[in-house]
């Protein structure tokens, strides 16, 4: 009976230690910010059909965003509007009278208090009036960027 005791025990403690130290290392990964999920996240932009992001780049705060327009009707009064995740960061709105169906517009947006080299992700809100329904429509997506 003392010896299948002792058995239990020492395998306990052989994979206890095993797996404290490999919670220590995962602790260690994480302070050294390698597990930091920014530097693994991709920069991206996805947008709701209809409208799509074939583009983006930043230069100094602007974001510079080319909307392709797929709805088969022309967009009247659109808006492209950022709402970052960090409450820190505001960010202007920007739109055209009118974006063509089937035509790519940029769309230029400024937002401070972002810190540079560090990825940037903020939601998208694209409102265009449908002409021909008479009624206002929204589009949402997603923004990851890195600041330059």
């Amino acid at each position: 009976m003392n010896k299948k005791c002792q058995a239990a025990m020492e395998f306990l403690m052989t994979y206890g230690w095993v797996i404290l130290f490999v919670l220590a290392a995962i602790g260690a990964l994480a302070y050294f910010g390698i597990l930091n999920p920014d530097r693994i996240l991709p920069e991206k932009c996805t947008m709701q059909s209809g409208i799509s992001c074939l583009d983006f780049n930043n230069n100094d705060f602007e974001i510079t965003l080319s909307m392709h327009n797929s709805v088969n009707l022309n967009m009247i009064n659109t808006t492209l509007t950022l709402i970052p995740r960090e409450e820190n960061i505001k960010c202007s709105t920007f739109g055209h009278d009118i974006h063509e169906n089937g035509k790519t517009k940029n769309y230029h947006i400024i937002c401070d208090n972002m810190e540079k080299n560090k990825k940037f992700i903020t939601d998208i809100h694209f409102d265009y009036f449908n002409e021909l329904t008479k009624s206002w429509h929204a589009k949402t997506g997603e923004l990851i960027i890195k600041i330059h």
